[in-house]
């Protein structure tokens, strides 16, 4: 699932009613299903002993069940506040979003898509001999 979502968001499907649920979401989920099933798996007791729906995707408020969702965020807070550009071309410019604020594109970008025309905007931990230090 975490999987699905990353390679829906990057390739710019990000609409919440298009990505499958997160992790957690869907963990939430299937504990609402799971208990579903323990009460209709009761349902010809005559007093059955059903375990409260708290510990199963649910949540008492003003006296009321309302289903929790999920109870982590829907990405890192990195990601969710990360810069990235819609360019299609090689990222040569300050036009590129990313490169105007100084940083590299990333995965996210439309850019890194492009097979054709690599982006210049890369990340690149190789170091020159001369930016070396020399420690010793």
């Amino acid at each position: 699932v975490k999987e699905l979502r990353w390679l829906l968001f990057r390739k710019k499907q990000a609409q919440s009613e298009r990505l499958p649920p997160t992790r957690g979401a869907l963990l939430q989920a299937v504990l609402r299903a799971h208990y579903q099933a323990i009460v209709w798996d009761n349902d010809v007791v005559a007093n059955p002993d059903i375990p409260s729906p708290e510990n199963y995707g649910w949540e008492k408020s003003d006296n009321r069940w309302f289903p929790v969702m999920t109870r982590l965020p829907p990405a890192p807070e990195a990601i969710i506040q990360l810069v990235k550009c819609g360019c299609t071309k090689q990222c040569a410019s300050n036009r590129c979003q990313c490169r105007r604020n100084g940083l590299p594109c990333t995965d996210l970008c439309s850019c890194c898509d492009e097979e054709d025309e690599p982006c210049q905007n890369v990340f690149s931990d190789v170091v020159d001999d001369d930016e070396e230090c020399d420690d010793e």
